[in-house]
């Protein structure tokens, strides 16, 4: 907590809890209001493995991964003219 005063490190350490201070419109507990951008693409099949059969159940999640992390980029590829990011590079990490 750099960024806190002092006393609440203070009464922070001594609960042993972290404690947080929040802000919002106003100076209030009252969320900012922020846009929320959300596209949706197509649903993806999942078949059933035993965890049992592990190298099965790896290869699965390797695969349902790699699905995953396409169809993110698509996504991200396809609509990201439509908020103004069309210069910004998707980085999944």
């Amino acid at each position: 907590m750099d960024w806190a005063p002092r006393s609440a490190q203070a009464i922070s350490r001594k609960m042993r809890a972290a404690v947080g201070l929040m802000w919002g419109r106003y100076g209030l507990p009252i969320p900012r209001e922020l846009p929320l951008y959300m596209v949706c693409g197509k649903a993806i099949t999942v078949k059933h493995v035993l965890p049992s059969d592990v190298a099965a159940f790896d290869a699965e999640v390797d695969r349902l991964h790699a699905l995953v992390i396409q169809a993110m980029q698509d996504l991200y590829d396809t609509h990201k003219a439509e908020f103004g990011w069309s210069d910004r590079p998707l980085e999944i990490i």
